[in-house]
C-alpha cells in the first residue's frame, strides 16, 4: 500500500474504514497516509471495533490519520465523520476524540459533515466554531432512527427543538439535514451526496489498454473480492473459475457483483461506485 501511495501522489479523496480488527495489517497505510500532500476531501468511517482495547490495527491507524490531518493534509478542506459527535456515545473514546481534536486544528477546513443522536447539546460544536476557516457544518440527525420512544409526535418535537437550538445558536454556519424530517416542521430535505467526487485523476488501473478488457478484468477482480476470507493462487484467478464461497462473507449478491457497486459496512453515506461492468468469469 505504501508503494501504491507514493506513486499516487496527487491522490485528492480519501474514504478511510477503521472498521478493522487486529489480525488485519495497516502498516503500509500508515507509512503512506503521511506521504500524501495533496489531500482536499476525507471520508472517515469509525466503528466500534476502533475501540475495542486488543485492536492495535484500527488504533495505531486512527493516531496516524490525526497526525495527517493536523500535520501533513495541509489543503484538506472538507472531512466527512460517520460516528455520532456528542459526547457520551460508545464510539467516543479516545480514539475518535483524537480524531475530533486534530479536526478542530485542521487548518485548511471549510466543511465539515458529522452525525448527532437525540440527546445532542449546540455547545458540543463550540470547538470546531472555533476554527477560523471553517464555513458550514452539514448535521445529519438520526433522532428518528435510534430513539427508543416511537411516539411520532415525541420524535418530531426533539427534532424541531434540535434544529431550533441550533440554528440560533449559530446561524448560517450550521446546516441541519436528516432523511427523515416530517415535512410539517417547515425544514427543506438536503440530498446527501453519495461519493465524493475526485477532482484530481492521478491514477487510471490499467490505462491504455481496450475498454472492454479493463471492464472484463475489473469485473474479475470485483468478483472475487466478495469471497474475503480466502487466498486465491494465481492457477485459481484464471479465467473459467469462481470464488470458493457460494455465500460471499461480505454479503454481496449478484447484482451488486454484475454492477461493480461498493458499499462500505457501518454508514451508507459513503458508497463507492465503480461503472457498470459484466461479470465476466
Amino acid at each position: 500500500m505504501c508503494n501504491i501511495m507514493k506513486a499516487c501522489p496527487a491522490i485528492s479523496d480519501l474514504t478511510l474504514s477503521l472498521n478493522i480488527w487486529s489480525p488485519d495489517t495497516v502498516s503500509g497505510l500508515m507509512k503512506g497516509l503521511p506521504l500524501l500532500e495533496n489531500v482536499k476531501r476525507v471520508a472517515i468511517i469509525a466503528g466500534i471495533s476502533c475501540n475495542i482495547p486488543t485492536n492495535k490495527a484500527a488504533q495505531s491507524l486512527a493516531g496516524v490519520m490525526a497526525a495527517c490531518i493536523k500535520d501533513s493534509w495541509k489543503s484538506m478542506h472538507t472531512c466527512r465523520c460517520s460516528w455520532k459527535w456528542e459526547h457520551g456515545d460508545s464510539g467516543n473514546t479516545e480514539h475518535t476524540c483524537a480524531l475530533k481534536t486534530a479536526l478542530c486544528s485542521a487548518p485548511a477546513l471549510k466543511t465539515i459533515h458529522v452525525r448527532i443522536g437525540p440527546n445532542t447539546s449546540h455547545a458540543i460544536f463550540l470547538p470546531l466554531l472555533e476554527v477560523q476557516s471553517l464555513r458550514k457544518i452539514y448535521i445529519t440527525s438520526y433522532v428518528f432512527n435510534h430513539h427508543r420512544d416511537r411516539r411520532p409526535g415525541h420524535k418530531i418535537d426533539l427534532e424541531a427543538a434540535m434544529i431550533a437550538e441550533c440554528t440560533q445558536a449559530f446561524g448560517k454556519r450550521v446546516v441541519m439535514q436528516s432523511d427523515k424530517v416530517e415535512t410539517s416542521l417547515g425544514v427543506k430535505k438536503l440530498a446527501v451526496p453519495s461519493v465524493i467526487t475526485p477532482t484530481v485523476v492521478s491514477f487510471v488501473p490499467l490505462q491504455g489498454l481496450p475498454e472492454d478488457v479493463q471492464d472484463a478484468i475489473w469485473s474479475r477482480v470485483m468478483l472475487f473480492a466478495t469471497d474475503a476470507n480466502h487466498f486465491y493462487t494465481d492457477e485459481e484467478l484464471m479465467p473459467g473459475t469462481r470464488p470458493r464461497s457460494v455465500s460471499p462473507s461480505s454479503g454481496w449478491g449478484k447484482q451488486q457483483c454484475a454492477c461493480g457497486s461498493l458499499w462500505f459496512h457501518g454508514d451508507s453515506i459513503y458508497v463507492l461506485r465503480l461503472h457498470a461492468m459484466p461479470a465476466v468469469c
